[in-house]
């Protein structure tokens, strides 16, 4: 392979790997709009879903602002209580 075909492919792992979204929540794994659920099964994710994810990510900045403040006098944040998007499993495999 020539240096430039080699570029080429690091190029687009890069960018594959930073279009790709990827939550880890507690029981389970969001990758690209599914759910790996704890129990080794695939679930489509909904807009609830997305919506209640979008709201504990912000909840999550919220949160370490509070830890790593940039401004004076920043209100103190709780930290957040995981979205209810997985089922629970007694011996989770991540």
């Amino acid at each position: 392979m020539s240096s430039i075909q080699i570029f080429l492919f690091i190029t687009a792992v890069m960018i594959a790997i930073a279009d790709s979204k990827i939550y880890n929540i507690k029981g389970c794994i969001v990758r690209d709009d599914v759910i790996h659920e704890c129990d080794g099964t695939f679930t489509p994710i909904t807009e609830e879903h997305e919506a209640a994810l979008k709201a504990y990510m912000d909840d999550l900045a919220a949160y370490y602002r509070f830890i790593y403040p940039t401004q004076p006098n920043v209100r103190p944040a709780p930290y957040p209580t995981y979205p209810k998007l997985c089922k629970t499993c007694d011996d989770p495999t991540f």
